[in-house]
């Protein structure tokens, strides 16, 4: 699915991918597109903005071709509630709170669009004139924006030679010209720059009933994308189609490897027993660091700053708690190279695989990384909306823990 064909158009630059010599290609024809619908709710500025993906072009440079997307980052989502959605909301932890009311404002069978009013108490996406949308979105994230973004993908993907991190924030997009955020939202244990959190876990109760949420006005997934799917008639009967794009020019498919059968990460958390190998010698404690996150056999090194052990409760942003077992901070996790062993549902190191006519491809998984990474399996291009990131902290403004 990566690009089956590649090299110079010969004279595309401009063209729309559908009259190209790329019409057929995957990376052509995947996306949502979208030149006359507009949001139902949110217009940030007052004026009608367009949903999904405005234009696909080619252009060139330095002799080759690239695919340009174009896209204001908002989905043109619709919702209907069912019981098991509404049983989710009702059962929030901080429900009294997260809800302006007695608690959501929608019943079963209730259809609503992308950004409705459904009863939260949205303290950073605020009511007033300019923010439509408040009432969407649980406690803490801010009001989506159009960004009027153009991201550039290669027309084939090629092998990475070297190890290239996705950064925290932008690290591709989604078929409707939504972002993919990474694994992390941002933060570490007590700013110490030892202990990244994982924004999966951290930001559980932030996301919307779609999955996604906004920082800087910039609405994005970090994982698995429940109205998309819908959108896409993704229903587990088969192997899941595209979903989004990484910027290596790798596509990103959905949870389902086969009818019935989702698709597996095989990093692992560790087991922070006293006896465990990838543990720290004493029960629960975060007091060590993996080696080599790749090779469990490597052992561990002194953290030089401890992390909170596994039955301590931390508190996120947006000021839910929750206790960090393992599996809340990068540091926790690790590569089994033996799960893979030839199982089509595990994925590879980099959350992908490839079998029958797909190519190589990343798929969303309920675990770590989530979607692709913590590197990239194809090389990121002089074009690409993000630059090759050495390790997994650049992007944070940290060089990651001290002792490694």
């Amino acid at each position: 699915s990566g690009g089956e064909s590649g090299g110079d158009s010969g004279g595309d630059e401009g063209t729309d991918c559908s009259d190209s010599t790329y019409a057929d290609l995957v990376l052509c024809t995947s996306w949502m597109r979208n030149d006359t619908e507009t949001a139902a709710i949110i217009a940030t500025d007052g004026s009608d903005n367009l949903v999904d993906v405005q234009s696909v072009s080619v252009t060139s440079a330095d002799g080759s071709d690239y695919i340009s997307i174009t896209s204001g980052g908002v989905p043109s989502y619709t919702i209907s509630f069912t019981a098991e959605m509404i049983a989710a909301l009702e059962a929030r932890p901080n429900a009294s709170t997260d809800f302006a009311g007695a608690g959501p404002t929608v019943s079963v069978g209730d259809t609503v669009d992308f950004g409705a009013d459904i009863g939260f108490n949205s303290t950073g996406c605020t009511r007033g004139e300019t923010d439509e949308g408040a009432g969407f979105w649980p406690p803490g994230p801010e009001c989506p924006e159009f960004i009027d973004r153009t991201i550039v993908l290669p027309v084939e993907a090629s092998e990475a030679t070297e190890d290239c991190y996705t950064p925290a924030g932008l690290s591709g997009v989604m078929v409707n010209g939504v972002s993919i955020f990474n694994w992390t939202d941002g933060a570490h244990y007590n700013n110490e720059g030892v202990w990244y959190n994982i924004a999966q876990k951290f930001e559980a109760y932030d996301f919307s009933v779609c999955g996604g949420h906004a920082a800087q006005g910039e609405y994005h997934h970090h994982n698995v994308a429940p109205c998309l799917g819908i959108q896409l008639d993704d229903d587990g009967s088969e192997h899941s189609p595209i979903y989004g794009w990484a910027p290596d020019g790798v596509p990103l498919h959905g949870p389902y490897v086969s009818n019935g059968s989702l698709a597996e990460s095989c990093w692992q958390t560790r087991d922070y027993s006293a006896t465990s190998e990838s543990g720290c010698g004493e029960t629960g404690a975060r007091t060590c660091l993996l080696v080599d996150n790749t090779d469990l056999s490597q052992g561990t090194v002194s953290a030089g700053s401890s992390g909170p052990t596994t039955s301590e409760t931390v508190t996120s942003q947006s000021g839910n708690t929750f206790t960090a077992e393992s599996g809340f901070y990068f540091q926790d996790y690790y590569f089994d190279a033996t799960c893979v062993d030839g199982d089509l549902t595990r994925m590879d190191i980099h959350n992908g695989h490839s079998h029958d006519d797909h190519g190589y491809h990343y798929h969303m998984t309920t675990g770590f990384p989530f979607t692709y990474g913590p590197t990239f399996y194809g090389k990121l291009h002089e074009n690409a909306a993000i630059e090759c990131q050495s390790d997994p902290y650049m992007s944070m403004g940290g060089g990651g823990p001290p002792s490694l």
